[in-house]
This record gives C-alpha cells, sequence and structure tokens, in this order.
C-alpha cells in the first residue's frame, strides 16, 4: 500500500473502489487485516470497521453472498510505524485466501 501513497511513507489515507466477485452463492467470512485503521463496505453496507491506531490486527464478519460482483470500498490510514491491508475471503466449506486481482475488477 505504501508505493500508492506517492512516496510517502506515514501519514496518508487511501480510499480502493470496485468490485469484488463473489465465485458462487454462499457463505462467507470477510476478514481485512491492517496497521493502521481500515473499513469495508460491501453493497454499499460497512460490513467491517477496523478503525484506529493498532498494529496488523484483523477483523472480519460473515455474510452470504450472490454469485458475481459486489460493489466494493476499502478506506484505509496509514500514521507510523508499520504499514498493512490485505482483505481475504473465505467460503463457509472452503480455504481462506487473500483477495487479488483476479477476484477486483473495476469499471
Amino acid at each position: 500500500t505504501s508505493e500508492l501513497a506517492r512516496g510517502r511513507t506515514e501519514d496518508y489515507a487511501l480510499c480502493f473502489e470496485g468490485c469484488l466477485k463473489v465465485p458462487q452463492t454462499g457463505f462467507y467470512r470477510l476478514t481485512l487485516d491492517s496497521d493502521d485503521g481500515s473499513q469495508l463496505f460491501l453493497d454499499g453496507h460497512q460490513l467491517i470497521d477496523n478503525d484506529g491506531l493498532h498494529p496488523p490486527q484483523e477483523m472480519g464478519c460473515g455474510v452470504r453472498l450472490a454469485a458475481g460482483l459486489h460493489p466494493l470500498r476499502i478506506e484505509y490510514f496509514q500514521a507510523t510505524g508499520g504499514t498493512e491491508l490485505k482483505l481475504y475471503l473465505e467460503p463457509q466449506d472452503g480455504e481462506r485466501r487473500e483477495v487479488g486481482k483476479d477476484l477486483l475488477f473495476h469499471d
């Protein structure tokens, strides 16, 4: 994430918007891991609030999702110290995986 802040390593905020591709309808656990604060919005609803100054910290929630594209927004800020921002998707009966470019889309 720090390379996206145009050379800044401290005291910046970023907002990522796009779509999350859900492979098949089912129950999923979404987990946001960040250092410092982050929030996740899916389909216009805030699902995760991992805000505040903290070392790497995971926060997650379970949600039933239909297959297809879902509008996604992640808000993130970095104060000082370490930098981390990761999103994980875990189907109810499957393995947790980090969300990468194969599941993220933008108009």
